[in-house]
């Protein structure tokens, strides 16, 4: 599984409700596209950035992927259709913005991932050393996300879940407390997705 993850800070002038309503509305109305590999998106509000602290309302998006090649398509429908609307509002409202791109490499992708803890192996340290590390202290409510390319300067590992772990000091993470704003996941194959019809 791939993350693309945005984040963003809305400008001072925009309106908090009404942002919050678009993010929502935008994660619904992109998740209704039935998008192949496409396994839903979240909104979070965030205190802090993972590498720096002077910036205004921050937020953080995930859209959560099964593989690079779904990537191209999901740029497009972003934009096009009933998306587009809400996209644009969204867009009009943004200070700036900064991306990455993050496999997963332990955990589940979604559910209670509140705190987030960044940081970059430790120089010296065998990825092999570190995986090990990783997997005496993380519990299987914990997602590890590691970048996969340099796009923005966002930290190379990201562990989230519903609670900070026992990360080795030298690891030096910093914790993003973080709020859910809206979030949208495609229905489980063979799940219903309409109201029960009589017989």
């Amino acid at each position: 599984m791939l993350a693309y993850v945005f984040w963003h800070e809305r400008r001072a002038d925009a309106e908090d409700a009404a942002y919050r309503a678009d993010a929502a509305e935008f994660h619904r109305r992109l998740t209704a596209t039935g998008l192949p590999g496409f396994a839903g998106s979240r909104t979070f509000a965030i205190e802090t950035l993972p590498w720096r602290d002077d910036c205004g309302a921050l937020f953080e998006d995930w859209y959560v992927l099964s593989g690079s090649g779904e990537l191209d398509r999901l740029d497009e429908i972003a934009v096009s259709g009933d998306r587009a609307a809400p996209h644009d509002r969204l867009a009009s409202a943004v200070a700036w913005g900064a991306g990455g791109l993050y496999r997963l490499r332990a955990g589940a992708a979604h559910g209670d991932q509140t705190a987030a803890q960044w940081f970059v192996k430790p120089a010296g340290m065998r990825y092999a050393d570190l995986a090990a590390i990783l997997a005496a202290v993380v519990s299987p409510e914990h997602a590890v996300w590691q970048r996969q390319m340099v796009l923005g300067p966002a930290p190379e590992y990201c562990v989230a879940g519903p609670e900070t772990v026992a990360l080795p000091v030298e690891f030096a993470a910093r914790t993003v407390r973080r709020r859910l704003v809206a979030a949208a996941e495609p229905p489980a194959p063979g799940a219903m997705t309409g109201p029960p019809t009589r017989s």
